[in-house]
């Protein structure tokens, strides 16, 4: 990357972090009206500061949020605090000639971490779904990607209880029916969609060529990784386009032409991860979940049990279809390049789901080692990312 791209892609972040930074000095002029705006404003400037590899400040902004999400006033004059030091970091970060080294000892930022965590820790409660851990890779973090650092003591945590406990919230709010609960129930899965971004990277980091369009699209570090498998093949490609649809990427290689083999070597990569990959235009459109902990998932019932799959294994299905539609409608999943037609007997919708791994002593079907949950708590089992 030339000097000046790489100027002006600092630019853009700092005005990313710049803008996340006025919503928040807003949201506080109105504390008791905008603390839940304010904690959005706080997740955005996280991943705003990720990207500057402002890790120190990353961390205490992700546990300001949680104590905002949670409408602790006590958190305000800090929080006051936090905002003038972060203008002068991100003043100071923009004069710099490069950037500051992340890794300098930031004293006062971590007394405010070991303050903010502190307050979260004695006010955290245990979560109804303990028994569903999400097991962290086991990969050391990708290097050169902006990300919360790999030794947050909140990144993590939040993330896994963040999920859980808005799913339990979710299942709670079904006990009233009004339009109330509708409004509210959409916001919590809003807000769990956003948790998925901590501790993601962003895919722009991949594909920087000047001839690529990569739209502000992020995924699990675990995604990242198969996708930097596939490296050698994206970049005989004339030109690569990455979008993000809620939770689905989408990625077009142009002008690639894959012998069989490769394609089935992609193919396999993609299957583990969930998603697939067809011949599109005068190349390839890949279809991947942002994240393996939650995505999108296509919901249906066969032998009177009820399935999930990635909705990016099922392309020819259109994401809207509801559970109303024709039982006789077949299913056609792309297990990476290879195909799987399935006949269900019902059809539950496409619906985000979380996916939880099944601990260790439950019965559970052949081939099954994981279950989906939707919105109301039901379980489906899910078909395992093999190959």
């Amino acid at each position: 990357m030339s000097e000046t791209t790489r100027h002006d892609h600092l630019a853009l972040l700092l005005a990313d972090a710049e803008r996340a930074l006025d919503g928040l000095r807003l949201s506080l002029g109105r504390p008791l009206q905008d603390m839940p705006q304010a904690a959005l404003h706080a997740l955005d400037l996280v991943t705003a500061l990720s990207r500057l590899s402002l890790t120190a400040q990353a961390d205490v902004l992700q546990a300001l949020a949680q104590e905002l999400s949670l409408g602790h006033p006590t958190v305000l004059s800090l929080a006051q605090d936090i905002v003038h030091a972060l203008e002068r970091t991100l003043q100071e970060f923009a004069q710099a000639s490069s950037r500051p080294d992340p890794q300098q000892s930031l004293p006062q930022w971590a007394e405010w971490r070991r303050q903010l965590t502190s307050a979260v820790s004695m006010g955290s409660a245990p979560s109804a779904w303990d028994s569903l851990v999400t097991t962290s890779s086991s990969a050391p973090a990708i290097t050169g990607f902006g990300t919360l650092s790999s030794d947050s003591t909140s990144a993590n945590p939040m993330r896994q209880h963040g999920l859980d406990l808005l799913q339990h919230a979710r299942m709670l709010n079904l006990r009233t029916d009004d339009r109330s609960r509708r409004a509210l129930d959409a916001v919590l899965a809003e807000l769990q969609d956003r948790t998925c971004r901590l501790d993601q990277v962003p895919l722009r980091n991949l594909y920087n060529q000047a001839h690529h369009q990569v739209d502000d699209a992020w995924a699990d570090q675990d995604i990242v990784r198969g996708l930097q498998q596939l490296q050698p093949l994206a970049l005989r490609s004339r030109g690569i386009r990455v979008e993000s649809r809620g939770l689905l990427v989408f990625i077009e290689w142009t002008g690639l032409e894959l012998t069989p083999q490769e394609l089935h070597t992609a193919g396999r990569v993609l299957n583990r991860l969930g998603g697939s990959v067809v011949v599109h235009l005068q190349g390839y459109r890949i279809c991947l979940p942002c994240s393996l902990r939650r995505m999108s998932c296509m919901a249906f019932t066969m032998a009177g049990q009820r399935y999930a799959v990635s909705a990016a294994q099922c392309p020819d299905v259109p994401l809207t279809l509801e559970q109303d539609a024709p039982a006789d409608i077949r299913l056609t999943l792309r297990l990476g390049e290879q195909a799987l037609t399935l006949q269900p007997e019902g059809w539950l919708g496409c619906r985000p789901m979380n996916v939880h791994p099944i601990p260790a002593g439950v019965k559970t079907p052949d081939g099954v080692s994981h279950v989906a949950l939707d919105e109301e708590g039901r379980v489906y089992l899910w078909f395992d990312r093999v190959g």
